[in-house]
């Protein structure tokens, strides 16, 4: 185990944790689907200038559940947590600096190396600062309370939880010690003027099952071959030889489009985030969706569309079988519909056929789900959207082929 770059060292290789369970809040966002934050807003102007996040975070601690907040003077349900690795992607901004975010590493718990999980620890001292209502205090409590909620929802439904998603193992917090910042932790204490009482800041994780398998982006990125001159520098190439073969790729595809309908529809939730970054490939092609800390709940949504399963049986939208992959995914598959795979990872998997031709992923679609009783017909209001008389006429016939008026039929 050894000093991973990029991790403070309060969560390196080897470093304990004593968790205890914990009741995250119920979701909410910022101008978004869920209810607005409940968080107090930072008051900028009385902390000092230059203040740093984890004074931030003693100053502003995370957010209990509001009508059962987790006790901490009572006995409670810990174990001892020890860090073994590191699973954590960062994003980067447009300079190329780090965004931030949740950490996530793999670890076991009580002494016993021989199971390990994976911990999503949301430390806000590790988030972007901030500024306003987007302080990193409340993008942290945002991730948990949605992410710690959607795994919760997720891992009773028989055939999703530990299948489609990883096993949870429920939600956490733990106390970290931090010393005052006039304090020098390596210096002995003066006879006469003995060290303060470090002062404690609570971190809020959940538990995961580690899933054997590979992250897609990481497939995918064997393959991928930079461009040799700077000013083109995203304008990547792929290199097929280090891929698996199509028809595995084909597969995976298949795997992560009938696994987001199917958390969509069994467990009243979109992902809202299907990048190979969230994708976990088991040996056989099938695949495990991550990171849910952006998705939608439709059971704590306060703002836009109903669930189709929700709405009452004369409502036009309702449905009492799965929306048909052809809708969801239509035209393009993890693609624009003009653009297809430009700029995106997912130009590294798809087959080189898809590329040159974007309609053959159109066809592909259909060919695979046209005749797939597991989901309801395709509505008619949606064949029929006018925009897609714009769509390359090859896009256009196929529309024709499963039930839209042709052109002629609308003057």
């Amino acid at each position: 185990m050894s000093f991973i770059e990029g991790t403070p060292e309060r969560y390196q290789p080897n470093k304990t944790l004593l968790i205890r369970e914990h009741r995250p809040p119920a979701p909410f966002g910022i101008n978004g689907s869920y209810r607005d934050s409940p968080r107090p807003v930072v008051d900028w102007d009385s902390l000092p200038r230059y203040i740093s996040r984890v004074e931030v975070a003693l100053a502003y601690p995370p957010m209990e559940n509001e009508t059962q907040p987790t006790s901490y003077t009572t006995p409670a349900h810990e174990r001892t947590l020890t860090i073994t690795g590191s699973k954590t992607r960062r994003h980067k901004d447009a300079t190329g600096r780090d965004r931030g975010g949740a950490h996530v590493l793999t670890c076991f718990l009580d002494g016993d190396p021989t199971v390990e999980y994976v911990a999503k620890i949301y430390d806000a001292a590790d988030y972007p600062l901030g500024f306003g209502a987007w302080d990193c205090i409340t993008r942290a409590d945002k991730d948990y309370s949605i992410e710690a909620c959607a795994y919760q929802s997720l891992q009773p439904i028989p055939g999703v939880g530990g299948v489609l998603v990883p096993a949870y193992f429920g939600s956490w917090t733990f106390a970290l010690d931090v010393n005052s910042p006039d304090v020098n932790p390596d210096e002995d204490p003066e006879p006469d003027h003995p060290k303060p009482e470090p002062r404690r800041r609570w971190v809020r994780m959940i538990l995961l099952e580690l899933v054997a398998g590979e992250c897609l982006v990481d497939m995918m990125e064997k393959a991928e071959v930079s461009s040799p001159t700077p000013e083109r520098r995203y304008a990547t190439t792929t290199d097929y030889s280090q891929l698996p073969p199509e028809d595995f790729r084909l597969l995976v595809m298949r795997n992560i489009i009938e696994t987001d309908i199917t958390i969509w529809w069994e467990g009243l939730l979109t992902h809202n985030d299907i990048e190979p970054r969230n994708i976990i490939v088991r040996p056989n092609g099938k695949v495990v969706i991550i990171d849910f800390n952006v998705a939608q709940l439709f059971n704590f949504t306060y703002y836009g569309d109903d669930h189709p399963r929700q709405l009452g049986p004369d409502d036009p939208y309702a449905l009492t079988q799965p929306e048909s992959p052809i809708m969801r995914y239509w035209p393009i598959p993890f693609g624009g519909a003009y653009t297809g795979w430009e700029s995106s990872m997912w130009k590294h998997w798809v087959p080189k056929a898809w590329i040159e031709d974007l309609n053959r992923s159109t066809e592909w679609l259909v060919k695979t789900y046209r005749d797939d009783t597991r989901y309801a017909p395709l509505r008619q209001n949606w064949l029929n959207i006018g925009s897609y008389a714009h769509l390359d006429p090859r896009a256009v016939r196929l529309l024709e082929s499963l039930g839209r008026k042709p052109a002629e039929e609308g003057k």
